[in-house]
């Protein structure tokens, strides 16, 4: 919120609220209890339907984050583009549909800290990537 707020006046959705870590949330990994090292190597293998103890699954997230996007751009009218400050899984998560790659490969979706992606929507073609982790405005 604090970043949007520096572009302007920011609309919150819940839609686009980082994944739901559920007991993970605010931890460090060394902090888990060793209970959960299956979870981590099972979501290393695929993500996609594994559900975060008390939280959701990546692809929950995505269908929510996909669902917000959609929606909004739909009720978007021609003009100024709109800026949309997330995090990483759910912005790897449309990426990774952008390009039509299954959320198995999330690792391979990798965001440095202020990076911009540029995705170009169409009400019948989807997501399209034009730019990923683009750093070009922290020179």
């Amino acid at each position: 919120q604090e970043t949007a707020r520096e572009l302007g006046t920011p609309t919150l959705l819940s839609s686009l609220q980082e994944l739901d870590q559920g007991v993970l949330e605010g931890k460090r990994f060394e902090e888990l209890d060793d209970a959960l090292l299956p979870f981590f190597a099972a979501w290393k293998e695929d993500p996609t339907d594994l559900k975060v103890p008390n939280g959701e699954s990546l692809g929950e997230c995505r269908d929510r984050a996909k669902a917000g996007l959609e929606k909004m751009l739909r009720e978007h009218r021609p003009g100024p583009p709109i800026v949309v400050v997330t995090h990483q899984m759910v912005m790897a998560s449309m990426v990774l549909t952008a390009v039509d790659l299954p959320l198995r490969f999330i690792h391979l979706v990798k965001h440095g800290n202020t990076a911009m992606d540029l995705l170009g929507w169409s009400t019948t073609g989807g997501f399209r990537v034009h730019r990923l982790n683009d750093r070009e405005h922290l020179a």
